[in-house]
């Protein structure tokens, strides 16, 4: 036997193994399936950006084919999004779909058959990004200048809701009264701290804890997930 007939038996006429052509078979499959569905639609992808000008942005970045489907039960808010091969998106990702905007929370990583599993963002939060800036409003009757401290803001979709999920009985519960929580896409500039304040639908709420458990590192190091934060109606109302 020769010293490499293992590996030629291995190899096909394309110059591919046996199991690299298999996989390309798979993911012609997949395309053909979506792009011949009678269900296929597209989805926007919306990320937040710095512009020209410093200032960050909520915009779209990008339109990709799918199948969107709902979970069992689930209605219009949570779906599954089927995308081409090699075409996934991580999670943390906001989708566009039906003038609905979606935020990815878990991902299917099958090779061939990408899919996201999303759910409805059901509020606009203002939320802190980057640092304070001082800014020069004027000048003194010393000719002093006068400066103010602006928190930038920025307005995203979020998942608000007062129940969490119970693996023990596989059902939403309840959270106790007056809690609750938040999912919020991670970005490098987005600033979230424990005892910060929201308004949400007129009701101030302090942020009692901010969880990582769904923040993943990226092959090249880069950071990409959500935060869950929980917190508490106050006595405060908007004005």
């Amino acid at each position: 036997m020769g010293k490499y007939d293992s590996y030629i038996a291995r190899v096909t006429a394309s110059g591919n193994t046996f199991q690299e052509d298999v996989m390309s078979s798979t993911k012609r499959q997949a395309y053909e399936y979506i792009m011949n569905s009678p269900t296929k639609s597209d989805v926007s992808i919306f990320n937040i950006i710095i512009n020209e000008q410093g200032k960050h942005e909520f915009i779209e970045v990008d339109k990709k084919v799918t199948i969107v489907s709902e979970k069992t039960g689930k209605t219009f808010h949570e779906k599954s999004v089927l995308f081409l091969p090699d075409e996934d998106e991580l999670i943390g990702t906001y989708m566009l779909y039906k003038n609905r905007m979606y935020l990815a929370t878990e991902i299917s990583d099958i090779e061939g058959y990408p899919q996201a599993f999303v759910e409805h963002c059901n509020y606009f939060l203002d939320i802190k990004v980057g640092e304070d800036q001082k800014i020069q409003t004027g000048t003194n009757s010393r000719g002093r200048p006068i400066f103010e401290y602006i928190t930038p803001t920025i307005k995203l979709p979020v998942k608000q809701s007062s129940k969490i999920y119970s693996e023990l009985n596989n059902s939403q519960v309840p959270l106790p009264e007056g809690a609750i929580m938040i999912k919020v896409p991670y970005h490098k500039d987005i600033k979230i701290k424990v005892n910060d304040e929201f308004f949400i639908h007129g009701d101030k709420i302090q942020v009692t804890t901010v969880s990582s458990d769904d923040l993943y590192f990226n092959s090249d190091g880069s950071l990409y997930g959500y935060y869950t934060v929980r917190g508490q109606k106050g006595d405060g109302v908007e004005k």
